[in-house]
């Protein structure tokens, strides 16, 4: 059987996450109030916040997308020869991993918005700055 459906499906989280990194630096992060992007309480303070989050996020996705493209393909490579049942197995897994590294980033973010900015979202101070 082709295996071609379970690389497709092994594909489509890193895909996503390099064009929602491109799409979020380019055109999100200079938006502030738009419908798409990352909203939390912190992100949302302020423009700044707002740009400071996008712009992470979108390196953070765009970059770790490439990454898990390139390991998710020598990963199917590897798997061309076996079975479907076993490509099928394989590819349920790497999808629930890929999703993990798609959503660590967000707590990246938020620490760093939290390190980067007070309560109020305004930026610490040189004086004020923290230890990450």
């Amino acid at each position: 059987m082709n295996n071609t459906v379970f690389i497709i499906c092994s594909m489509v989280v890193p895909v996503v996450m390099v064009i929602a990194g491109a799409v979020y630096i380019a055109v999100v992060a200079k938006k502030k109030g738009s419908l798409l992007g990352y909203h939390s309480a912190m992100s949302s303070k302020n423009s700044d916040t707002w740009q400071f989050a996008h712009e992470r996020i979108g390196r953070l996705w765009f970059g770790w997308g490439i990454i898990l493209a390139v390991i998710t393909a020598f990963l199917m490579f590897m798997l061309r020869a076996e079975t479907a049942q076993s490509v099928c197995a394989a590819t349920v897994g790497i999808c629930f991993f890929q999703i993990l590294i798609m959503v660590l980033p967000l707590r990246m973010v938020e620490k760093a918005l939290r390190f980067t900015f007070n309560k109020d979202g305004e930026r610490f101070s040189d004086s004020d700055a923290r230890e990450i």
